[in-house]
């Protein structure tokens, strides 16, 4: 299990002290990730949170409150990598089974996936 600690100046938790609340510290709870988390991205307006696990999920969250929106069953291996295309329509996930998928953020569905360089 994971934990995964994200920094958001805006949104400091009540209870914490000294550095820790000068940043906004928060904690997702680790029961919210069953394998590793290997990369992570926003989208281009900074609304939602894409964390890339190793049990080939995509996580979404919506930041700046990081309550969990979806899990894409993205791949059959880990996915690695994440990127957002430059208009925030789409974005890629790379994965250990060898394949890309390119998905719609708009609708959360996989639009292409890519086996090999075309």
């Amino acid at each position: 299990m994971c934990e995964l600690e994200v920094w958001a100046e805006q949104q400091a938790p009540e209870e914490l002290t000294g550095a820790a609340k000068d940043v906004g510290r928060t904690q997702l709870p680790s029961e919210l990730f069953q394998s590793k988390v290997n990369e992570i991205a926003w989208n281009m307006t900074g609304e939602m949170f894409f964390l890339t696990t190793g049990n080939g999920t995509v996580e979404v969250l919506a930041h700046p409150s990081l309550r969990h929106l979806d899990t894409l069953m993205a791949h059959t291996a880990g996915c690695y990598c994440i990127a957002i295309d430059p208009v925030g329509r789409y974005f890629a996930v790379g994965s250990a089974d060898s394949l890309v998928s390119l998905w719609d953020i708009s609708e959360m569905l996989c639009a292409r996936t890519f086996t090999k360089l075309e």
